[in-house]
């Protein structure tokens, strides 16, 4: 049995997963809340599970709203027309590029709209123990917004340049101290702000700021990786 727990007591009790995970989203922007969603998967064929959602930590409470997206106990379990929730959670794990026959744990940081802005590994710790990771994603998410919101009064180059500073700020996190481009968070932009690399492209169609090569190339590999029949998911 596939199951989604969410963290949020006034969610109306029906079954429907996809209709939850649509509450919390409704419900996580009503209470200006991000959402951590945390998918459950396999390593080394042992079942690994991220944030759970029965932490009653009040700092994690009270910047987010925790979605835990099951596996079945067996992970190859074929879906079937009658098995709603499988379907659902099935649908779910598609929307976000998660492998459907061969799950993999996950940590991906909403904002309000839905847009993932963070990854983080999962590494069967307490919820208690990623705080200090959901901190950064939210440091990002701020730097995301401050350039992304300069950008919506411009046009042009300097558009471009803008856009181009919120996925870059995303990107780079500091480790001791020293700033470092991180893979999760360069994953994170390709497969969820391919509409900013567009806008980028859009606004510099000279390519005058040579940002074209730099996110068009990466898009493209994640466009073809996406619609293979191996990968489990199409991206729309």
């Amino acid at each position: 049995m596939l199951i989604i727990l969410i963290n949020v007591a006034a969610f109306p009790a029906v079954g429907d997963v996809v209709y939850d995970f649509e509450a919390a989203k409704k419900r996580a922007k009503l209470e200006n809340k991000d959402v951590i969603l945390s998918f459950s998967g396999f390593r080394w064929w042992q079942e690994t599970v991220g944030i759970n959602t029965q932490t009653d930590d009040p700092w994690i409470n009270t910047h987010f709203i925790v979605i835990e997206v099951g596996i079945p106990l067996q992970q190859l379990v074929k879906a079937t027309p009658s098995n709603e929730d499988d379907q659902a959670i099935r649908k779910i794990r598609r929307q976000f590029h998660q492998l459907v026959d061969e799950p993999s744990p996950a940590i991906l940081v909403l904002d309000e709209s839905g847009r993932p802005y963070a990854e983080i590994d999962s590494n069967e710790q307490p919820a208690e123990a990623y705080i200090p990771a959901l901190k950064e994603a939210l440091l990002l998410k701020s730097k995301r917004d401050h350039a992304f919101q300069r950008a919506e009064k411009v046009s042009g180059l300097e558009k471009s340049r803008l856009l181009n500073e919120g996925l870059k700020a995303l990107c780079e996190i500091k480790v001791d101290g020293v700033s470092h481009m991180s893979v999760l968070q360069e994953n994170v932009v390709d497969f969820y702000y391919q509409d900013i690399v567009e806008q980028i492209v859009k606004n510099d169609p000279q390519n005058t700021l040579r940002l074209h090569k730099t996110w068009m190339e990466r898009i493209m590999i994640v466009r073809q990786l996406v619609s293979s029949p191996k990968s489990g998911t199409v991206l729309k």
